[in-house]
């Protein structure tokens, strides 16, 4: 909710500090990863924003997508038809990821049905599904997370469909693979 916060403790469970305190894009956390340069990446579904901290989480270097008008809370999932998706504009996110040239790729989980690639300074690139959600190959029903190898495969956990995806770095499907459990 709209205290979701942002805590670093050592490896013995000691609070070191807050990152982010009172900070606009926090509504409703979804999860966190850290990048190869120490970066704190924040990907939060309420706010429909990924953001980018510093390795001390004293700087907001990058912020991804845009909070929604409506502050009072997170908000629900639509009924209906969903908006048409847009290059920058997020709609409950749900993970984050990178390639080895710091390439960045969202998937856009709850409500848009894709997944999106930025360059390093947060220009689009690519994407690969859509607003509705699908069955098919380079579609999704929930794109839950999304890691990338070394070579720049990107897999995607299709959570709605019980499958990952595999697309190459520019989102060419590759490969799904369905006999793996749960797509979360």
């Amino acid at each position: 909710g709209e205290h979701s916060r942002l805590w670093q403790f050592d490896k013995n469970g000691t609070f070191i500090r807050e990152i982010g305190k009172n900070y606009y894009g926090f509504l409703f956390a979804h999860s966190v990863r850290v990048d190869s340069h120490d970066n704190i990446w924040a990907v939060d579904e309420g706010a429909n924003m990924v953001t980018e901290f510093s390795p001390d989480g004293s700087k907001i270097l990058m912020v991804i997508g845009h909070r929604p008008d409506v502050t009072d809370g997170a908000v629900a999932t639509p009924r209906g038809p969903n908006p048409p998706d847009s290059n920058y504009t997020l709609f409950r996110p749900t993970d984050v990821g990178w390639d080895q040239q710091g390439n960045i790729f969202i998937a856009d989980g709850y409500c848009n049905n894709r997944v999106v690639k930025y360059s390093p300074d947060g220009h689009f690139l690519a994407k690969v599904g859509g607003n509705l959600p699908g069955k098919g190959n380079e579609e999704f029903n929930l794109p839950h997370a999304v890691q990338v190898d070394r070579q720049g495969n990107v897999y995607v956990a299709d959570r709605g469909n019980n499958r990952y995806q595999v697309f190459d770095n520019n989102l060419k499907f590759k490969a799904s693979y369905t006999n793996v459990g749960t797509a979360w």
